[in-house]
Parts: structure tokens; sequence; C-alpha cells
């Protein structure tokens, strides 16, 4: 628990664009050493989710440890019954992992020796994240019903997790969320840092969250990559209506509305913007340029 939260913390000061500070290099310092600790742990005692499917090692090891340590405190049947629980947990964790790989190469239409770069890469994950292998292999089953290929998954992954684990967010949700964002702006796989960046930068620095980033975001993003807006300046903008108090629903779907207001009307975002900043009667300029529905949120975004 100590190192989760210590983990946590670390990727929360990331996301702020710290870790370079000294606060973060002592923290990550403090993770390598709680990690190689814990590793040490995990290998003595064999119920390790790190290495999901490597028992074998640690199962030699039981019958020492009993002698070490369970024979000084445990009864013989208290051991038997230890000892049986681990390795019990063992395997469960390991036929878990197993069945979460069957369920990824079905969805992919492939058999599990084709996918052992997926698996291995759920390993890898595994070991040096807070989620186990098997919540890795879900998120993999959940990008790939979501359009994602093998490549997209492996290129995707690690940040979603990351993103998750800063927010404290569902993995299922935080998978779908980015995807929505990656084909709202037709971003490739490979930008998802720079999604989940956005994302986690937002939720610090404004009223934003998962859930409202989501619904606002799902009512704008492709009006906005079509009115030449990135995904950085659109998240900016929806950031600044909810910190004022307007829903994220209708910050999304009042931002799309001036977008198409002034497509149709051939007025320029910066031109329009400018005109009402600049207006001595900003609430009827604003009218005129972006409809009435969405006129308070145009005057909000020019000021």
């Amino acid at each position: 628990k100590q190192l989760n939260d210590l983990r946590n913390a670390y990727k929360n000061l990331a996301a702020q664009g710290r870790e370079n500070t000294k606060l973060a290099q002592r923290w990550r310092k403090e993770i390598t050493r709680l990690d190689t600790k814990l590793k040490g742990i995990d290998k003595t005692v064999g119920q390790s989710q790190r290495n999901v499917g490597n028992y074998n090692s640690a199962f030699s090891k039981v019958g020492n440890t009993i002698k070490s340590v369970g024979a000084r405190f445990l009864g013989f049947t208290a051991i038997l019954y230890g000892v049986g629980r681990a390795i019990t947990s063992s395997f469960n964790t390991f036929k878990d992992f197993q069945q979460g790989s069957a369920n990824l190469a079905a969805v992919l239409g492939k058999s599990r020796d084709e996918i052992k770069g997926l698996t291995a890469d759920a390993k890898r994950l595994g070991a040096t994240t807070v989620f186990t292998a098997r919540q890795v292999t879900d998120l993999q089953v959940a990008l790939s019903k979501l359009g994602f290929n093998e490549e997209q998954i492996v290129q995707s992954t690690e940040s979603i997790l990351a993103l998750a684990a800063a927010t404290g967010t569902d993995l299922g949700e935080a998978a779908t969320v980015t995807a929505q964002v990656m084909n709202g702006f037709n971003l490739e796989a490979d930008e998802t840092q720079r999604i989940v960046d956005v994302m986690a930068q937002s939720f610090t620095l404004s009223a934003l969250d998962m859930q409202k980033f989501s619904v606002a975001m799902s009512n704008v993003g492709p009006a906005a990559r079509v009115s030449g807006l990135n995904i950085e300046q659109t998240t900016a903008i929806l950031g600044t209506l909810v910190d004022t108090g307007i829903d994220a629903s209708k910050a999304g779907t009042d931002l799309r509305a001036i977008f198409q207001k002034l497509a149709k009307d051939g007025v320029k975002w910066d031109d329009a913007m400018v005109k009402v900043q600049k207006s001595t009667d900003k609430v009827k300029t604003a009218t005129e340029l972006f409809g009435q529905r969405a006129a308070v949120s145009g005057i909000i975004i020019s000021e």
C-alpha cells in the first residue's frame, strides 16, 4: 500500500510537470527501495503477481519458509493451511491471467501463441505498475473491442494505465475516453501519451474530471478538429467554461454551436473572439456571432 500510494503521488506530481524537482527525485529513490524490498518478499512467499505463471522456483522455498518462520510461531495444522492457501492463491492467479489472455485472443480472432507479445507486455506492466497482469489484460481486451490492433494496443496501454492510476479512474472508462478523443481529433495510437497528458493536466488545473471531460468532449471533439483547434486548445476552452460553473454537457454543446455558426457565416474564430472582446455591448455582439444559446459561453471564451 505504501508503494502504491507513493507511485500514485509521483504520477500526480509528474502530471503537473514537476518530475524533475527534488521532491520527485526523492520519491523515485524511495519507490525503487520499496519495490526492491517487495520483490524480495514476493520471491520468498511465492505469491507474486509480478511474474504470473513462474511459481515453480518460489514453491521450492516453501520448506525453508516453514522452518525459518512458520514453525517458530504456528502449529503444524496452521502451517499446512497457510501453505495450502498460498499455493491455491498462486494457481488461481495464474488461471485467472490465462483466462484473460484467452479472452484477448478470442476478441482479436487469433490464437494465444499469436499474441505472445501482448501477453509479455501484460506481465511487464503487471510488474511495474499498480495494476495486476490480469487487469492489464482486461484493458487490452477493452482496447481491442474499441477497434485497436495489436500494435496500437501496445502503444496505448501503458499511458492509459498511468492515467487511470493518477486519476483513480476505472481502466475501462479511461480506455473508452482516450479512444473517443483519439478518434475525435483523428490522432494515432502513438500519440496516446499526449492525450492522457492533456487530460491529466486539465483534471489538475480545472474543474474538469474524467466524467465531465468525456461528456463535454463527446459533444465537440470532431467539430473542434474540423474548425482547426487541437486537443490542447479545445480542452483549455472546455476547462475555462466548466470553471465558471457551466455544465460540462452545455460547455461542449455551446462550443460546437459556436464552431457551426462561425463556419456557416464564414467568420474566422480569432476575428470573432476579438470582436466580442472589444465590443461595448458584448451580449449583443456575442448573440449575433454565436446565437442566443451560446452567447454567454462565447463571451467567457473571448475574455
